[in-house]
């Protein structure tokens, strides 16, 4: 004798009931996008730092834009640049960080530095002033002029939050000027950072 109709229903359910159980979670994660305006990196003299030029010609550095994704485990940043080259002794590109603590506002930054005879790069991490012993990885693209870095969140605690900023600094051995470029620029003593992305 077969079983009902309401029984092989029940049946049914269960089933799918376990299917579901069996299939992983979908990862999520928030990604926020920010772009900087072109041509404007600007040239700062090395024994005075109020002593600034505008260089639009200037493309080795030239910040694009950001996009930095912050999933679960994890806090990735693409930094896209008008040119990143040879070109240069050094380039390095370094990624503030805000978020906050069940006390207080953190910083952190995650600089990448290439120079000549290490053109892959090192990248390092920096909690409130301390170097960290995570290890950050990273991969500097020159055939598509960007940086990806990323670092377990762990490494600052997991905060429900994030904001970021970036800048990158170039410069020749012995020159007596280096460029800089901001994004998003910054104006007076406090720093500005972009919106908060979320844990995933």
């Amino acid at each position: 004798m077969g079983r009902s109709s309401a029984a092989r229903r029940l049946a049914l359910v269960a089933v799918l009931g376990l299917l579901g159980a069996l299939t992983p979670a979908v990862a999520h994660a928030e990604t926020k996008v920010a772009r900087d305006a072109r041509r404007d990196v600007v040239q700062v003299a090395t024994d005075d730092a109020d002593d600034q030029t505008p260089m639009p010609s200037v493309a080795v550095g030239d910040l694009k834009a950001s996009r930095i994704t912050y999933s679960e485990h994890r806090i990735t940043a693409v930094i896209r640049l008008r040119e990143l080259d040879h070109s240069r002794d050094t380039i390095v590109v370094v990624l503030p960080i805000q978020y906050r603590d069940k006390i207080q506002f953190r910083y952190s930054d995650v600089v990448v530095k290439v120079s000549k005879g290490h053109w892959r790069g090192k990248a390092k991490l920096w909690a409130d002033g301390d170097p960290k012993r995570c290890k950050p990885r990273h991969h500097v693209d020159y055939r598509d002029n960007r940086i990806r870095v990323s670092f377990p969140a762990t490494c600052i605690g997991s905060p429900k939050w994030v904001r970021t900023a970036a800048r990158s600094f170039t410069w020749d051995r012995g020159a007596s000027t280096y460029w800089v470029d901001e994004m998003p620029r910054q104006h007076g003593d406090v720093e500005r950072f972009g919106p908060r992305i979320h844990r995933g």
